[in-house]
């Protein structure tokens, strides 16, 4: 299409002045964030003090945390707050112990997270979606093992509405029976899509070392999904979701004593109900010789994904930070021992690690992981197993720890720079009823661990008598070099044991 240069003169006046306009906007929202920005580092209160004589760079000694401020309802609902006025922004999440390991069945409390949404007593799905959408505010609910938690999000001059909303989904929910039936086959399609090779190596690794236990569950089926009813989602909700157990965690761009009030007036009327124990929980004994080998049947790589997993401890106990150390060392960050060995040196993997999961109330899963190529997978465990035998037997030289440490600490530091994620941390600790300066302590135990700790725990821990090696792959290419490191069980893709 021709233009005539009347239509061009315009078209390119049009155009300058737009582009004038955005520069304009862009220099006064830049000086807008600037000016919200500048004491984004601001020192904090409640500084820690290091020890001098642990090898630790001072620079990162100075660090100080935010203060929480903490009250209790007389319904027993716990508040943390967490005043934050750089932005002017609002989070307030609502945590109660309703994750997977108190369920009466599988899919219960992730369907029942789900619905807290789609519908209330007040308010349809549509109303709610409508009313966070208008303030430009964000909805989330989460679950895991332990907690489940209900997280509203938004500018902070929309805080009253916010927690009203927040709180109407936590009282009042009236699962519709025709949104239950969307939440399932959206499980069903969730599952599918995560149901990978490490996620059934961690549900297999999960079953071998917690057992017949609400902690040892392999992946849910289809048809444990389509069980559910809403008759269970409510027997779920009314027990477990109630002020006496949960905490509402608020930081950002408030008042405490103004915040205080909103608190009592949306949430002082939700009745208590009877406290509710986490699930009793015994260990699978040690084996006296060396644990099977899992084999899960997965053909559908030409790859195999290969763990070994021990128990370790849950969060508050003594040698948490000794293996929180020790781990970084093995395989904790893409520098450490097991990248540099497997990927670097082997050229196996473009990437080997270890992780450490230790929860509140039972002790935690120690596992190592890597992709590697189906023939190569008997001389990466003996590469891993040999690794964790160095941890036992040798000292961690003096350069490699405090390398190490002061990673961990700078890690920690910088996760203190916006206060979601140290409020988050706080109100973990008080769910699980540790002390409160475990949160604000722990860079000075980091800094105290030595090498002879990290021997320690190591051969506590990852004595070969404790450690499961579990495989995915294909059966009749793996067969025979498993059978090297012991006696072969084999799993379906599902998790499944085969007889």
């Amino acid at each position: 299409m021709s233009l005539t240069v009347r239509q061009r003169k315009i078209l390119i006046g049009l155009l300058t002045g737009a582009g004038v306009l955005v520069g304009a906007v862009c220099l006064r929202f830049s000086s807008l964030v600037q000016d919200r920005l500048t004491d984004l580092r601001t020192p904090r209160t409640a500084a820690v003090t290091i020890d001098p004589a642990v090898p630790v760079a001072v620079s990162l000694s100075g660090v100080s945390f935010p203060p929480v401020h903490r009250l209790r309802l007389k319904n027993g609902l716990r508040v943390l707050i967490l005043e934050d006025h750089r932005l002017p922004r609002v989070t307030m999440r609502l945590i109660v112990p309703a994750g997977q390991v108190y369920a009466p069945a599988p899919a219960v409390a992730e369907l029942t997270n789900a619905m807290l949404n789609e519908g209330t007593t007040n308010h349809t799905e549509e109303q709610i979606a409508d009313a966070l959408e208008q303030r430009g505010a964000t909805f989330a609910g989460r679950w895991n093992q332990e907690d489940a938690s209900l997280q509203v999000t938004g500018l902070s001059e929309h805080t009253n509405d916010l927690l009203g909303l927040l709180s109407d989904m936590a009282m009042h929910a009236n699962f519709p029976a025709d949104k239950l039936e969307m939440k399932k086959r959206l499980q069903i399609a969730d599952d599918m899509a995560f149901q990978g090779a490490g996620y059934v190596s961690n549900s297999v690794a999960a079953f071998l070392l917690y057992g017949a236990t609400p902690y040892g569950h392999l992946p849910m089926t289809d048809a444990e999904v389509n069980r559910v009813q809403t008759s269970d989602l409510v027997d779920f909700y009314q027990t477990h979701y109630c002020p006496n157990q949960a905490i509402l965690a608020v930081s950002g761009d408030v008042d405490t004593k103004s915040l205080e009030k909103l608190v009592e007036s949306n949430l002082g009327t939700w009745p208590a109900a009877a406290d509710v124990a986490p699930p009793s929980f015994s260990a699978v004994a040690d084996t006296p010789g060396t644990p099977p080998v899992s084999l899960i049947d997965w053909p559908k790589d030409k790859q195999a994904y290969i763990t070994l997993q021990c128990l370790t401890v849950s969060y508050g106990d003594p040698d948490y930070f000794p293996l929180l150390v020790a781990n970084r060392i093995l395989g904790g960050v893409g520098t450490s021992r097991l990248g540099e060995d497997l990927r670097e040196d082997r050229g196996f993997t473009y990437g080997a690690s270890s992780s450490f999961y230790a929860p509140a109330h039972w002790p935690g899963i120690w596992y190592a992981s890597a992709d590697v190529p189906t023939e190569q997978v008997g001389t990466a465990i003996e590469d891993i197993r040999t690794q964790m035998n160095r941890l036992r037997s040798e000292p961690v030289d003096t350069e490699e720890l405090k390398r190490t440490k002061n990673g961990l600490i700078g890690d920690y530091e910088r996760s203190l720079e916006t206060p979601d994620y140290p409020l988050s941390m706080a109100a973990g600790i008080e769910m699980a009823n540790l002390p409160e300066n475990l949160y604000e302590s722990r860079i000075s135990r980091v800094a105290a661990v030595t090498s002879t700790d990290i021997q320690r725990v190591a051969a506590k821990y990852f004595a070969p008598n404790r450690v499961h090696i579990v495989v995915v792959g294909t059966p009749e290419l793996l067969n025979s070099t498993l059978s090297a490191f012991g006696p072969v069980q084999h799993y379906s893709d599902l998790g499944a044991p085969k007889l």
